[in-house]
């Protein structure tokens, strides 16, 4: 939870110091008729980011916290094998879940930041079973690997699975003597691969650390 908390803390960071950039813009335009209708549009377009950065916010605190049980979820790769959570035994897998109900251009944006990620161990693409045949052509797009990707059957208990969002998540175990699985480090990207970028190098520093112990 950490983790996330600092990543946050850095993304709103970031849109302070745009905010601030921006002001100092308008304050040193010379000539306001003419640079008014790009002036408006620039902070539509700084209003838009706002309330896309509280949405994400919202949405990443009340998911967090959340875990399942792993007999009750199934995995599916493309040649119909199948496989648990538990499975995956490598520390650092990330996965992102989508489903094609979601918006393409975000889908394009932020699985071209994971894939050009360098500080992915293991990135898993998790897919609703049920939209199965309705995910080819937004894959073949942004060139997801099939071998990476796995139709899931069952829920992981987050609200914003309902949502049709696409977002990242980690998986640890729970208490040995049972099934349990914990789902961590959920975090809703908004439309920006290098938002993308700065969460996968934050769990990337976060493993890390967590093989050095």
């Amino acid at each position: 939870m950490r983790l996330i908390i600092d990543l946050l803390a850095m993304i709103l960071a970031t849109l302070m110091i745009m905010v601030t950039c921006h002001s100092c813009i308008n304050r040193n335009t010379d000539n306001y008729a003419d640079d008014s209708i790009d002036m408006q549009t620039d902070s539509a377009k700084l209003v838009d980011m706002h309330n896309d950065m509280l949405d994400m916010v919202e949405d990443i605190y009340s998911n967090q916290g959340r875990y399942f049980n792993d007999e009750n979820v199934r995995l599916f790769r493309s040649d119909g094998s199948v496989v648990k959570f538990s499975s995956f035994t490598e520390c650092g897998t990330v996965y992102m879940y989508f489903t094609p109900l979601a918006c393409w251009e975000c889908i394009r944006e932020i699985s071209k930041g994971a894939l050009e990620s360098d500080n992915v161990c293991s990135l898993s693409f998790i897919i609703p079973i049920s939209l199965r045949n309705a995910v080819g052509r937004i894959m073949m797009e942004c060139n997801i690997p099939s071998e990476q990707v796995y139709y899931i059957e069952g829920a992981l208990g987050l609200p914003i699975e309902e949502e049709n969002k696409v977002f990242f998540f980690t998986i640890t175990p729970g208490e040995k003597s049972t099934h349990r699985l914990n789902v961590e480090n959920v975090f809703v990207p908004v439309r920006d691969a290098d938002v993308v970028v700065a969460y996968l190098g934050a769990l990337a520093e976060h493993f890390a650390s967590i093989s050095a112990i």
